[in-house]
């Protein structure tokens, strides 16, 4: 099947800077394999708020949150912009909106470690905090897309209305009973992970683990009635669609992928 659609790129990424003609050439390379639907992760530098015309001269609907909002000192700064108290969130929101977001992106957790370090993911913020932004988003007309991963985490975003939940690694039972009876999209990005097997910078009994457990809940979720999207962290889209399409294992597989990114059209856009 030739998948039409990525639901989390990285247009500005790895680069540091990009003129116009490198965002043509990356956007012209998505056109020419068929991809013509993207929902990028933001950045610090206003690079994706530059691709979207350029997208749309290509043909590509191309949605973005312009930057992501995260908690001061916390991971992400290379994404977006950092708030301290809620009045400082709901400017970020504001200055989003101002500035045509489609959607608002939210830094909830850090990012999983394959080199020995730990994966936690002690909360950044409480669950009332999570509430609050994501309530405050949805009154401002705009879906929330959260960057999450550890299940304490992935459960307050959930259980906080977040319309997506990016990554989501190392999720319990109850993560996926929570995804399952939500109308929450969980985008895996497994394919990212599976790109580090065999570099021997990463400890791969870990790499391999997390993988397996990974591909577990998503069958988990999907046989339980939860909706998974395909999204590669710009990764190989193919790849993600093999993985994800061998963890279902399920000839419906293709219909469910299409229904879900329907769902993110109509939700994902101001």
């Amino acid at each position: 099947m030739n998948y039409s659609a990525d639901l989390h790129v990285h247009i500005a990424l790895p680069e540091k800077e990009l003129s116009d003609e490198q965002i043509r050439a990356k956007l012209t390379a998505y056109k020419d394999a068929g991809v013509t639907f993207l929902r990028d992760g933001g950045d610090s530098r206003g690079v994706s708020l530059r691709a979207k015309p350029i997208a749309e001269e290509l043909g590509i609907d191309y949605r973005t949150p312009v930057f992501a909002i995260y908690k001061e000192g916390c991971y992400g700064s290379f994404l977006g912009k950092s708030f301290k108290d809620f009045d400082e969130y709901k400017s970020l929101v504001d200055e989003a909106e101002r500035e045509g977001a489609d959607f608002i992106k939210l830094i909830l957790s850090g990012v999983v470690d394959f080199c020995g370090g730990s994966n936690d993911f002690e909360p950044f913020l409480t669950q009332e905090e999570v509430s609050l932004m994501t309530g405050y988003a949805h009154g401002r007309g705009f879906s929330v897309m959260a960057h999450v991963n550890g299940a304490e985490n992935i459960k307050m975003a959930v259980s906080a209305g977040a319309d997506s939940i990016e990554h989501g690694y190392f999720m319990d039972e109850q993560c996926v009973d929570m995804l399952a009876s939500s109308d929450t999209v969980w985008v895996p990005t497994i394919a990212a992970v599976a790109a580090f097997v065999g570099d021997k910078k990463y400890d791969q009994a870990l790499l391999k683990q997390v993988l397996a457990d990974h591909a577990k809940m998503i069958k988990k979720v999907w046989y339980i009635g939860g909706m998974i999207g395909l999204g590669t962290d710009n990764a190989d889209i193919d790849k993600e669609y093999e993985i994800l399409k061998a963890a279902i294992d399920d000839r419906e597989f293709d219909a469910h992928l299409l229904s879900t990114l329907e769902q993110v059209k109509w939700k994902f856009t101001k």
